[in-house]
């Protein structure tokens, strides 16, 4: 048995390599405003019209902010180069964004900004959220509210999602709710609302104040809206005047084998190889797509790769390639068919990505056919090594730890943060093993 000094020098040799190792993470980690150290900076106001214009692609990013960590909400633009076109971090937080079709340089985009005192005075909160939509011409900086709605603040009460049905009404996903409806702008009216609960029972999904976690809704051309119920782990679809369509649903709650707590659902239709969906299948770790052939939706293209951590949006390009948005693996990537990476750009906790110039989420992008190689992750651990190692831990334990962790640890950095807490732990440990009969005798006195 190793002396007992010999065991100290080696557990103290390795709470320093981990020290050093949480350092340099530190030093080298990117900063609160997201990773924009590695890019270009912009001028005073944020905005590069000249790079806007040169840029042969432009990938408008909206990153989330979180409160209970130092990540700071962005809406960015991108060239394909990676600089930075646009920056802008008025609001607390972004999430959906969308191109304006016919209109080069404008999108429109769902946020959220954080409210105290009066401004909470119809919620039943002190502290409330004003979740917004807005739009935004990106080579003027110059921005339009088009509709606002407060929540109490809760831990999930921010919309994620709002789809354009047509010139004068919204969809909105509405996450405090659990609850899709439509707006007319002008007037504020809500023409239709569906609730989840008159299809799922309240012992479905989550918990109370987060119980569907809606995050992702679609208007589609035939008048059925597509819904993402992020907790019963189901895209579903729904027609004014019918509710929830049946046998039309992808996934079930708890059969993460199809989706697990997925995120931003698409809908290619028919006349593009279709009916599919592009999905980031989240807790899963891989985006997804699923054909409807038969009546039955069937997988037909995966794809992950090693560093693929919590996937939260996946739009279809007409070329046939994915943006992919990973969120925990900071980054923004297109993926080829084939599963090849062609560009990526690293951004602080990105939620969702757009391509300027085409259609929004999956519009105008095919169906990938079955034999479009992709990476599976149920190949196996010699395709995909380390995809493979790592499904060993449940994924829900370093997401929502680094969801709240300070913005510079990554998943290397957790890795070697959790090494460290365990080999203090196991130091601990042994050396109450070693005083036991100390304590003993102290005990029995």
């Amino acid at each position: 048995m190793p002396a007992r000094s010999t065991v100290r020098r080696t557990l103290l040799a390795l709470v320093v390599v981990c020290l050093v190792g949480l350092l340099a993470g530190y030093l080298t980690g990117p900063t609160p405003a997201a990773t924009t150290d590695e890019f270009r900076s912009t001028d005073a106001d944020g905005v590069d019209p000249a790079a806007l214009d040169a840029a042969a692609n432009v990938t408008v990013v909206a990153t989330q902010g979180v409160a209970e960590s130092d990540a700071t909400g962005e809406l960015l633009a991108l060239t394909g180069e990676g600089e930075i076109a646009y920056r802008n971090s008025t609001l607390q937080t972004y999430f959906d964004v969308d191109p304006v079709p016919d209109e080069p340089y404008v999108v429109e985009y769902v946020g959220a900004e954080r409210m105290t005192g009066g401004a909470c005075a119809g919620v039943s909160t002190d502290t409330c959220s004003r979740n917004v939509y807005e739009r935004l011409n990106l080579r003027t900086d110059e921005t339009t509210r088009l509709w606002s709605r407060t929540t109490p603040r809760l831990p999930s009460n921010r919309y994620h999602d709002i789809d354009r049905v047509n010139e004068t009404h919204i969809a909105v996903a509405d996450i405090y709710d659990d609850a899709v409806y439509t707006i007319e702008l002008a007037t504020g009216a809500e023409p239709w609302r569906w609730t989840a609960d008159e299809a799922y029972d309240r012992s479905s999904g989550g918990a109370a104040g987060d119980w569907t976690h809606i995050n992702d809704v679609e208007a589609m051309a035939d008048g059925r809206f597509m819904a993402s119920l992020r907790n019963q782990d189901a895209v579903v679809f729904v027609r004014p005047g019918e509710g929830l369509l049946p046998g039309q649903t992808i996934g079930a709650d708890g059969a993460h084998d199809t989706l697990y707590e997925q995120h931003n659902p698409d809908y290619i239709p028919e006349s593009a190889g279709g009916p599919s969906a592009p999905i980031a299948d989240s807790e899963n770790r891989r985006v997804v797509e699923y054909q409807r052939q038969d009546g039955e939706w069937i997988q037909t293209w995966a794809w992950t790769d090693a560093r693929l951590q919590w996937p939260r949006d996946a739009d279809r390009l007409p070329d046939g390639s994915t943006l992919v948005t990973d969120s925990h693996g900071d980054r923004v990537i297109e993926v080829a068919p084939d599963g090849s990476v062609l560009w990526s750009a690293t951004v602080r906790l990105p939620y969702e990505a757009e391509r300027l110039a085409t259609p929004t989420e999956s519009g105008g992008g095919p169906a990938l056919a079955p034999d479009d190689a992709g990476v599976d992750p149920s190949s196996g651990l010699f395709t995909n090594p380390g995809y493979t190692l790592r499904t060993g831990i449940p994924q829900l334990v370093p997401n929502g730890l680094l969801y709240v962790a300070p913005s510079w640890i990554l998943y290397p950095e957790l890795l070697v943060a959790s090494a460290l807490a365990l080999t203090l732990l196991g130091w601990g440990v042994t050396e109450l093993w070693w005083r036991r009969d100390r304590i003993r005798a102290a005990v029995g006195r």
